[in-house]
């Protein structure tokens, strides 16, 4: 387990999370302009979210096409 600590406009959040999970949120905010080590602006992390959301719906759409291609 390893800890993270996120500052978002003055407030400090910390979270526990897996090694391997740590490492990918860890390169996944620094691409997205969020720093561990520094206050963050909302906004970027709103930003951060809708990016994930979209990936996970992508992802979500081509599980769902490819489940439809083995059942046929």
């Amino acid at each position: 387990m390893r800890s993270i600590a996120l500052t978002i406009c003055g407030n400090r959040y910390e979270m526990l999370l897996d090694e391997d999970l740590a490492l990918f949120v860890e390169e996944d905010l620094s691409n997205s302009n969020i720093h561990l080590d520094q206050d963050n602006k909302a906004d970027k992390l709103l930003q951060a979210y809708l990016k994930m959301a979209k990936q996970t719906y992508e992802y979500e759409t081509k599980v769902t096409n490819l489940l439809q291609k083995l059942e046929i």
